[in-house]
């Protein structure tokens, strides 16, 4: 039950601390890609905090129910009213996490969608690039081999700004960074029709 309380005060506590990043950021001062994701929008209102409240309340009836000798009642209190706060943290809170770990990686995969462009990450797993991206069986290539794929109108590689500038981008452009990342490109094939930081929310 202690732990069940300290998650339920940093349910509560969480949507204030993504209200107020700038407070926090000196916490992570020699972690530059977690530095960076902070200054990502997640949009918090603040009425988050009320799934806290409501595993708190859950586990206020828990004991009062106990002292009535009512224990089976007061699990099954619980159990529901903690469904309700998982639900809610799953609608409301993973997205802005989300927002903070690699939107700004996602929403730039999602612009290159159809697209024949070859997309890698390098100095980091990662199948959204695969998922996002719609990546065609036809352009799936490896954007560092420079492969010889007539369909390829351009290169794409995300890495982290912690990877610095890797000696296998040497031929690339480090097109922007945004929240963490950073972009990479090479053109195979001059085209306005390709995604540009304009478009990338």
């Amino acid at each position: 039950m202690f732990l069940m309380g300290v998650f339920s005060a940093f349910i509560v506590l969480l949507p204030w601390l993504g209200q107020n990043t700038e407070r926090i950021k000196p916490l992570f001062q020699k972690d530059k890609f977690a530095l960076a994701n902070l200054s990502a929008s997640a949009e918090w209102t603040g009425y988050e905090s009320i799934l806290g409240v409501i595993l708190i309340l859950g586990l206020v009836l828990l004991g009062v129910f106990h002292l009535k000798n009512q224990s089976k009642k007061g699990i099954v209190t619980l159990f529901i009213l903690a469904f309700i706060t998982i639900q809610g943290i799953i609608y409301l809170f993973v997205p802005k996490i989300e927002a903070y770990s690699q939107r700004s990686a996602i929403n730039f995969f999602k612009t290159l969608s159809g697209q024949n462009v070859c997309v890698n990450t390098l100095g980091y797993k990662s199948y959204a690039h695969w998922f996002y991206g719609k990546i065609q069986p036809q352009n799936v290539c490896d954007a560092l081999a420079n492969p010889t794929n007539q369909n390829i109108q351009a290169y794409y590689v995300v890495t982290k700004i912690t990877s610095g500038n890797p000696p296998e981008l040497q031929h690339f452009e480090r097109w922007y960074e945004k929240n963490g990342f950073v972009f990479w490109r090479k053109y195979a094939i001059k085209t306005d029709s390709l995604a540009s930081p304009s478009t990338i929310q």
